[in-house]
């Protein structure tokens, strides 16, 4: 793992107001989806971020989102 992608999605998800997706965190620190889940993944299995799950109201799979504990 990268310090530098660590710091930036760990940044993100503590600054943030509420639960983010891997999609979301991508866009803020400017990464693919799949590294920011990789990461955010990362965080969730040291106990440091929540996993939690996303309901959309068009139908489709729930997203996951993570929050900073």
């Amino acid at each position: 793992m990268s310090p530098e992608t660590l710091r930036a999605v760990t940044t993100a998800l503590r600054e943030a107001d509420g639960e983010l997706s891997a999609s979301e965190v991508a866009a803020l620190v400017g990464a693919s989806r799949v590294t920011a889940r990789r990461y955010l993944e990362h965080l969730a299995d040291q106990g440091l971020a929540d996993r939690g799950v996303r309901y959309g109201t068009g139908g489709g799979r729930p997203e996951v989102s993570y929050s900073w504990r």
